[in-house]
């Protein structure tokens, strides 16, 4: 194969189904695993490093190295022996105490992921609502609403919808919203009239609380 040519393997860069492929996050190093590492030295076939290296250079997964990859192989293997009833207690300790690590881990980076992508969506919102662009900060709250919607885990869209409800600037956007509609109701921003607008994103704000 040519360097630099493409595997035909798009089936693998699918977005991920629920299970396995939704736990990429098992792969990353936590800060307190670290302190346990060891290196070792595996040997692997050329064709299958080739593939490992195109699923993890692959803008639709999470690994940022080989290490990452192999490391969710391996966590996902030993839950299976242990599932199937593997008897050794000592993979099911250590197995519960890496899976709390990673899920505390993942979250911590998912909610100030979050975190940084709210703050540069207030600055938009805050821009439009001191200029009066109501079509900018329509838009914004728009792509708020939208990761929103499009999350599908219970604990992720509730955090979403909290932090989004008690953001200043939302809040303030929304109000500044609201009374340009009672001064110019008829203006339309789109299709739609402003008042209506207002009235629709004032209830949205609400129903997130």
């Amino acid at each position: 194969m040519a360097k630099g040519e493409r595997l035909p393997v798009p089936s693998a860069l699918l977005p991920p189904p629920t299970g396995a492929l939704t736990r990429q996050y098992q792969g990353q190093i936590t800060e307190r695993e670290a302190r346990r590492l060891l290196t070792t030295t595996i040997r692997l076939d050329a064709d299958v490093l080739t593939i490992i290296d195109e699923i993890v250079g692959s803008p639709q997964t999470e690994y940022q190295s080989r290490g990452d990859f192999i490391r969710h192989a391996l966590m996902e293997l030993l839950n299976v022996w242990l599932e199937h009833g593997f008897p050794h207690d000592y993979i099911s300790d250590v197995l519960t105490r890496l899976r709390e690590e990673k899920i505390n881990a993942n979250r911590l980076k998912m909610r100030q992921e979050f975190t940084d992508i709210l703050n540069v969506y207030e600055q938009s919102l805050a821009a439009g609502a001191q200029i009066g662009d109501w079509k900018l900060v329509i838009e914004t709250l728009g792509t708020l609403e939208g990761y929103v919607s499009r999350t599908k885990e219970p604990y992720w869209r509730e955090h979403l919808r909290k932090t989004i409800a008690l953001s200043k600037v939302v809040q303030h956007a929304i109000s500044q919203l609201y009374e340009a509609a009672r001064d110019l109701p008829e203006l339309e921003v789109g299709d739609e009239r402003l008042d209506n607008l207002a009235e629709f994103w004032q209830k949205w704000l609400e129903s997130l609380t």
